[in-house]
């Protein structure tokens, strides 16, 4: 249970079903409807027996009889066990859907209980997500053993607020989205639950929002400095009208005395980096440090590289990084520490103890679904002198719809860059199964005759017996032998994957054999083909972002989906993303396909998870819990207020 996050008396009470099933009909044979899941309780006319198929298989079949005397045959599949468990004579409760054969009743592997147990086999029962050897019954029993404790819950909500919006107790709620009564009183418990959600999460954000606006920033002013004019002039591009509008934004902000708090969102491949560039050469110009935070070493160094080339002669550029050496590391924490004004990339590094960062003017946070509230004011608090605090701006190449940026990023103001640049072609999606697979990989050959780089994306690093899915590790030698292949994933040391990554960048490597480490942020703009296999298992924002990392360059590039098994979901998936190339588009379907809860495949670090609240079907729970936190005096509430601190920066 401890997977589950399951570890104390509240955190099973706080472990919500995600479906139910209502075995609230038992009915007669006579009564029922063919094609319905429901109950029929009988008593066993013919004990269980097993018949031997074909392949090593079984099937258990028995007979039993209802109260007015019909008669209903069921089959099992390999359940030998069956025998012994279930006993001639006896009664119990059939649960599953209902089929008719010529003038009989079949059930097809249904659940039963012996009829003594009838109060836990009927009503409408909580269906919970698992894992290994943990059951949707062992969770049932649990909960229902600790359901007295739920007397000891403490009510958040203040009074006021369960009157004005009609809201059930915490005790009621926590009873009915166990085990509701009816579906009425399942709903009115979901309605309280997803309503303090929402209200919680809201006021939150509200408070460390007012909270930063309190603080003083040092006024980063941009004026007519030419050092950054002669920057921008010498870019190898124009920057597009909305990359402008952004930088007009993100520099009005930095002139305040006030803190900025700035989300910057835009699609993969429309120009955020140079964004943050300009940003951080303001901050320098004006005698601060800056700093750039990424989530992976690979991403890190990438950045590290590109603003090495571009501040040449203008300003320095230190790296630290986990994977360095005792020198290395001594060697740049000296450079941070001492010296002019300079921009610092790094990794998490950069959050631990020891590292120190004076005079810091800017904090970036690259890729901010991979980081959270509590690691941002962490790098900032390293830049706080008395009461004067870094500016923050934070980065998303996840396009996130703009009413969950709201809620996620309620402490943010946002700014989108919506264009992409100029002459950036299109990339091709095709979704396809495996009989092209021959052809996908000619197609591949030609690319790289054609002096192009290939992408390969698998789900695994290694085989796995349980899971049907392509790895990394036995993909090398089965298509492209003739060709200059290398594999890359997250096991392995920091410095070969960036002496891979390096390579692939020089172009001394052809085809990239890749877990989702690539993911984020990788830029070679002579990579003209992403495959990614088993595609049936990422998340459409996902697929997205892996996509993004070709179609960087002047030649036209191509997504390749292999889609394994023919789920509704997996098409679905495949049709939308051969169907645009607009990550808010994409974003705001996976959004409504996928729900909150696994948007981002992890959680937000730092935020608060809403377990039950679905941004698309509870906005009108939402309008109300906006509504009342917005006017709601957080200081006349210390429970409440020590409770959103706890949520927020413990991640309680």
């Amino acid at each position: 249970m401890r997977k589950l996050g399951i570890e104390t008396v509240r955190d099973l009470l706080f472990y919500f079903p995600r479906s139910y099933e209502d075995r609230s009909k038992t009915v007669t044979l006579s009564e029922a409807e063919i094609g319905e899941m429901l109950n029929v309780r009988g008593r066993i006319v013919k004990a269980p027996i097993t018949v031997n198929l074909p392949g090593g298989r079984s099937m258990q079949k028995c007979v039993i009889c209802d109260e007015n005397g019909d008669e209903l045959r069921i089959i099992w599949f390999n359940q030998n066990y069956l025998a012994r468990t279930i006993k001639n004579s006896n009664e119990y409760i059939f649960y599953g859907k209902l089929e008719k054969l010529g003038n009989s009743f079949q059930m097809t592997s249904p659940k039963f209980t012996p009829s003594l147990n009838e109060a836990k086999a009927t009503g409408i029962l909580p269906l919970y997500p698992l894992t290994d050897k943990v059951t949707h019954k062992m969770l049932q029993e649990a909960v229902r053993e600790v359901m007295p404790a739920i007397y000891e819950v403490k009510e958040t909500l203040p009074q006021e607020i369960l009157k004005e919006y009609d809201l059930a107790d915490i005790h009621f709620a926590l009873k009915n989205i166990h085990f509701p009564i009816d579906f009425e009183a399942f709903e009115r418990a979901k309605r309280r639950l997803v309503f303090e959600e929402f209200f919680m999460l809201l006021l939150g954000l509200s408070y460390f929002k007012k909270a930063n606006e309190e603080r003083k920033a040092m006024a980063l002013r941009e004026g007519q400095v030419p050092p950054l004019r002669n920057f921008v002039n010498s870019l190898p591009f124009e920057l597009t009208d909305s990359q402008k509008k952004v930088m007009r934004e993100i520099a009005d902000d930095l002139a305040k005395d006030k803190p900025m708090a700035r989300l910057l969102q835009g699609d993969v491949g429309s120009g955020k980096t140079v964004i943050a560039a300009i940003g951080l050469l303001i901050c320098v110009l004006n005698g601060k440090n800056g700093v750039m935070m990424a989530p992976t070493e690979i991403l890190a160094e990438q950045h590290y590289e590109s603003f090495e080339k571009m501040f040449d002669g203008i300003c320095e550029v230190v790296l630290l990084k986990g994977g360095m050496t005792a020198k290395e590391r001594r060697e740049a924490l000296e450079s941070i520490t001492f010296g002019k004004p300079k921009i610092i990339i790094g990794t998490h590094a950069l959050l631990q103890k020891g590292v120190d960062i004076p005079n810091l003017g800017l904090v970036i946070t690259d890729e901010q679904h991979r980081f959270g509230v509590r690691q941002r004011e962490i790098l900032v608090d390293k830049g706080k002198s008395e009461e004067i605090v870094p500016h923050l701006l934070v980065m998303s190449a996840t396009p996130i719809p703009r009413t969950l940026a709201l809620i996620l990023y309620g402490d943010l103001d946002i700014s989108v860059i919506d264009q992409m640049p100029i002459g950036r072609k299109a990339i091709k999606t095709y979704a396809v199964d495996e009989s092209f697979r021959e052809r996908i990989n000619n197609f591949v050959r030609k690319e790289v005759a054609s002096g192009r780089q290939v992408y390969i994306v698998c789900p695994l690093i290694e085989e796995s017996e349980k899971i049907d899915a392509k790895a990394v590790t036995n993909f090398k030698d089965v298509a492209f032998k003739d060709l200059r292949v290398e594999i890359i994933h997250g096991k392995m040391k920091a410095n070969e994957k960036t002496d891979i990554m390096q390579r692939f960048a020089r172009g001394d490597v052809d085809v990239l054999i890749s877990t989702t480490v690539i993911e984020v942020g990788v830029n070679v703009p002579n990579a003209s083909v992403m495959v990614i296999e088993n595609s049936e298992r990422y998340g459409l924002s996902q697929l997205h972002q892996l996509r993004g990392r070709v179609g960087r360059g002047e030649y036209q590039s191509y997504c390749i989906l292999f889609v394994n098994g023919d789920s509704e979901a997996a098409k679905e998936r495949a049709k939308i993303m051969s169907s645009t190339n607009n990550g808010f588009e994409i974003a705001e379907r996976d959004l409504k396909m996928r729900g909150f809860g696994d948007f981002f495949g992890t959680r937000q670090a730092g935020v608060p998870e809403l377990k039950l609240a679905n941004l698309y079907e509870d906005m009108n729970i939402l309008a109300d819990a906006k509504k009342a936190a917005e006017g709601f005096n957080l200081a006349a509430h210390k429970e409440l207020l020590c409770k959103i601190e706890r949520m927020f920066i413990e991640g309680l």
